[in-house]
């Protein structure tokens, strides 16, 4: 399985890595920057990602903006796509629901949680479908 992470908070960013790597064995590339993230998802040259694990915070290009392009560029339309950030203002909740995100953890979080979430991922028991998790005030769990 091929990770891309784009974390703009670098500790975080190598920890989430790290174990990806270490409990997984699978290929993570880590970037903090969004427009970089965009680049690897969109080179030619590059063998496809997986899933896309995504803050909302980032310089040159938001998480945000990133799933809003994932989802408009039939190349990467269909990426698996696992948003990590403290933001749970509802409007963005709802919004990467209306997405198709496939999850969406609120920070700070365990990195065992996220690579339970990514175990889903690789399983198929996670598809097409936003499973939220912390206090956020929306619906839970919402089937797209």
């Amino acid at each position: 399985m091929r990770i891309l992470i784009a974390e703009d908070d670098e500790a975080g960013g190598l920890l989430l890595s790290s174990v990806l790597r270490k409990e997984l064995n699978w290929e993570v590339t880590l970037t903090s920057n969004g427009g970089v993230a965009w680049w690897h998802l969109t080179d030619p040259k590059t063998d496809p990602y997986d899933l896309l694990i995504t803050d909302l915070h980032m310089p040159e290009i938001s998480g945000l903006d990133l799933v809003r392009r994932v989802r408009a560029t039939k190349q990467v339309s269909s990426l698996n796509i696992l948003v990590c950030t403290a933001n749970k203002d509802r409007e963005t909740v709802k919004e990467m629901i209306q997405l198709r995100t496939n999850g969406y953890i609120l920070k700070p979080y365990q990195p065992n949680a996220v690579v339970e979430k990514v175990r889903e991922f690789s399983s198929g028991k996670i598809h097409r479908r936003v499973a939220i998790e912390g206090n956020v005030e929306a619906e839970p769990t919402a089937a797209v």
